[in-house]
């Protein structure tokens, strides 16, 4: 497809931004009745009825404190990327999308929104955060199916992801129907739809930058269980993909050893520790959220948009 320029770039993409319509996801009332899911931190995704997704340009309202609540996991870290496979834009614009659950709609989102408006003036940040979603109920929310969507009307240069968080539950698959957490296939179609998802973010000249933030350690069942295990499995898809892709885990970060959780966290250019979590010992607290989420994402937004 041909790329416009100049003029009717700008005037095609400030259109998009103000009118872009929201996106039905799949009806779940098509499916089979699901499975009974354990419980995550923003609870399970509706059974039966989802509600339509939110605009990508609406505003949700923060939470207090807290994102929403990563499992656990240990991931492999990826090697860094060459400096000009970063962000190869053609075009004048510049433009970051995020994508992820409530805590892109509620505390992630708006804070990296503010910090990218601070620091990269001449780009432009929107974000869709739908409540409860992932990768493991597309019956509920398929975001491999909305990527395509997004990257025609917005062209991203470069996508911030946060899911996983809620996929601490059996998976739907239309083919195997439920898939529990101790089925060996509940990992290799995990590990697929990763794979899909960032083949679509990156594009088939993987021009795009990915960055990919990967849930947190926190004390519940469920998460301890499969946690670990999404955490690894995001780590180790986004080392092997080709492409400019990168994960900011976050397990060592928020659990030094296993039982054991962080109390505090210290911002950049503070002495003063901060507490890490919300009063729910669940969510991460803003703190946290800027010191071990949005810090490390902006130091690879800026080898895209930062001229030194």
């Amino acid at each position: 497809m041909p790329r416009l320029s100049g003029p009717r770039l700008a005037s095609l993409a400030l259109c998009l931004a103000a009118c872009r319509p929201s996106k039905p996801s799949a009806d779940p009332s098509a499916a089979d009745p699901p499975a009974r899911a354990e419980e995550g931190p923003e609870g399970p995704a509706p059974a039966v009825e989802a509600p339509a997704p939110e605009r990508p340009d609406e505003e949700p309202e923060a939470l207090a404190e807290g994102s929403e609540t990563p499992p656990a996991g240990q991931p492999a870290q990826p090697p860094e990327q060459e400096a000009e496979l970063a962000c190869r834009r053609t075009g004048d614009e510049r433009f970051v999308y995020g994508i992820g659950s409530s805590s892109m709609g509620s505390l992630l989102g708006p804070m990296l929104g503010r910090q990218i408006k601070e620091r990269f003036a001449e780009v432009t940040f929107r974000k869709w955060g739908k409540s409860a979603s992932g990768l493991a109920r597309p019956d509920f929310h398929d975001w491999i199916a909305e990527v395509p969507s997004i990257n025609s009307d917005y062209d991203p240069d470069v996508y911030v992801v946060s899911i996983g968080t809620n996929d601490a539950q059996p998976l739907y698959s239309r083919r195997y129907k439920w898939v529990r957490m101790n089925d060996p296939r509940w990992e290799e179609l995990y590990a697929e739809r990763i794979d899909t998802l960032l083949d679509l973010m990156a594009g088939e000249d993987r021009r795009r930058r990915i960055i990919w933030i990967g849930p947190n350690a926190f004390p519940k069942a469920n998460s301890r269980k499969i946690g670990p295990t999404i955490d690894r499995l995001l780590g180790e898809r986004l080392a092997a993909f080709e492409g400019d892709a990168h994960y900011i885990p976050l397990y060592d970060a928020t659990s030094p050893s296993p039982g054991e959780y962080i109390e505090t966290v210290t911002l950049a250019g503070s002495r003063k520790p901060l507490r890490a979590w919300t009063e729910d010992g669940i969510h991460l607290s803003r703190f946290a959220v800027r010191a071990l989420m949005i810090d490390p994402a902006l130091e690879l937004l800026a080898a895209c948009f930062d001229p030194a």
